[in-house]
């Protein structure tokens, strides 16, 4: 999906000329070939930068530096990125509706258009991406130690019975 994002970022830098750069998550790992390619046919490759291995420490300051965390993952495994976003007081674009709950804004994994659409909302109505902050701040509370730990007691519980 990182194909569509590169897509949707350039969408996006047509629609806000701001030099906002795009910082790419690989894990330290080379980006598939087909990720490089759209990159180097992205107008504003420029400002598409794959990140390096960071540190626990490097990646808060990353993230608490960014304008928005876009997360287009097709996983259906809980993406920390959007937590460490929430913990951030950053503002989440996601393709999950399980995971944001009205804490971010929701666009369709399959297009990028939609993608850049919301990222261009995020960037020009602050209005938006305070309130989308809030929230984030709200959903967060449901992943406190305290409230996973008292569903994972409710689970085990209900195995128990």
């Amino acid at each position: 999906n990182l194909e569509r994002l590169l897509a949707a970022y350039d969408l996006f830098r047509q629609r806000c000329p701001e030099r906002v750069r795009l910082l790419v998550e690989t894990g330290g790992k080379k980006p598939p070939r087909t990720v490089r390619k759209a990159r180097d046919r992205a107008a504003y490759r420029a400002d598409i930068v794959f990140l390096p291995a960071l540190s626990p420490e490097e990646r808060r300051k990353v993230v608490s530096s960014a304008r928005a965390l876009v997360e287009v993952s097709l996983s259906s495994a809980f993406p920390q990125t959007v937590l460490d976003a929430w913990l951030a007081e950053v503002p989440v674009v996601s393709t999950d509706n399980h995971i944001l709950q009205g804490a971010g804004t929701l666009v369709p994994a399959e297009d990028s258009r939609a993608m850049a659409e919301g990222l261009v909302s995020l960037v020009t109505t602050p209005f938006l991406a305070s309130g989308l902050v809030e929230n984030g701040k709200r959903r967060r509370e449901d992943f406190s130690w305290e409230q996973v730990a008292e569903r994972t007691a409710a689970v085990l519980r209900g195995v128990l019975a």
